[in-house]
């Protein structure tokens, strides 16, 4: 098959290329956690930082302030919005 696409030269250097074997199994790995393991949580931080990176979609002022006042829900939603 590779020798359909490449060139003489550059089969001999992906022929001599040599292979790692592992005697371990492949283990899936999350790595937005220090343990490896997937939550939605730790995707949900995950989309959350990635989303607040780009600077146009940030908000300014401090959004917990509104979250902590001693107000009806649906005014916190309104505010919040």
């Amino acid at each position: 098959f590779i020798e359909s696409i490449f060139n003489e030269y550059d089969i001999i250097s992906i022929k001599s290329t040599p292979l790692l074997s592992l005697q371990e199994d492949d283990n899936m790995v999350w790595k937005y956690t220090s343990h490896g393991a997937y939550s939605v949580r730790s995707a949900y931080h995950c989309i959350m930082d990635n989303t607040l990176k780009v600077d146009h979609l940030k908000a300014v002022g401090d959004w917990k302030v509104i979250w902590s006042l001693n107000v009806p829900p649906k005014i916190t939603q309104f505010l919040w919005r």
